[in-house]
């Protein structure tokens, strides 16, 4: 089901829109990219040190693990993994986060070889 929330300047100001949602409580995907000048605004928005995770209204709180941040050791991450599963591999460069791929992980320590200045391990819930 697609739902459109009529909002002035949407292109200039996505946070009305992100607002919206939250308030039809919906969870929308923004059908144009985020550009660089709009990032700081979602960062603010989604601040998880100030206002803790987002939990989406159609599931249980619970639903999504946390992230696992990886510990930098000289020039490799490494995450001690108490499980194994298919995990998201996203690294931090420049302040920006990218998804870097799926990669089924076994229990204990992983090791990645990868420039940045973090890497987080999400599980990927996709079947």
């Amino acid at each position: 089901m697609f739902v459109t929330v009529p909002v002035a300047n949407a292109m200039i100001d996505p946070i009305p829109v992100l607002q919206e949602s939250r308030r039809l409580s919906f969870a929308g995907h923004f059908v144009f990219g985020i550009s660089k000048w709009q990032a700081p605004a979602f960062r603010d928005f989604y601040d998880l040190q100030a206002n803790g995770f987002v939990h989406n209204p159609l599931k249980p709180s619970n639903w999504r693990e946390p992230s696992i941040p990886a510990t930098r050791e000289g020039d490799v991450f490494v995450a001690d993994l108490k499980d194994g599963n298919r995990y998201h591999v996203i690294v931090r460069k420049n302040g920006d986060w990218k998804d870097i791929g799926s990669f089924d992980l076994k229990p204990g320590r992983n090791t990645f070889l990868q420039d940045g200045e973090a890497l987080e391990l999400l599980i990927d819930r996709r079947p």
